[in-house]
């Protein structure tokens, strides 16, 4: 499972979510949007969201940091 974490260089909660993947051993592939403008529109595209973080599995994503959310996007559960 590719797991995309969009995020930018300021964003705490980016931070969060990346720590909190990495402490389980989850790979993730980080897109800077504050940087990359493409990415930006793409991600915007993908969920309706301008706010980061936006992570995405390949069928789900999830806005923010939820721990939960997280677990059941790693797990590969549908969402609530």
């Amino acid at each position: 499972m590719d797991i995309i974490v969009y995020s930018t260089e300021w964003c705490g909660p980016c931070k969060m979510v990346k720590q909190y993947l990495k402490e389980r051993g989850v790979p993730f592939k980080t897109i800077d949007v504050g940087s990359d403008q493409k990415a930006a529109s793409d991600m915007v595209k993908l969920t309706g969201q301008m706010s980061v973080p936006v992570i995405y599995n390949g069928k789900t994503y999830v806005i923010g940091f939820s721990k939960n959310q997280l677990d059941k996007l790693i797990a590969g559960k549908e969402m609530d």
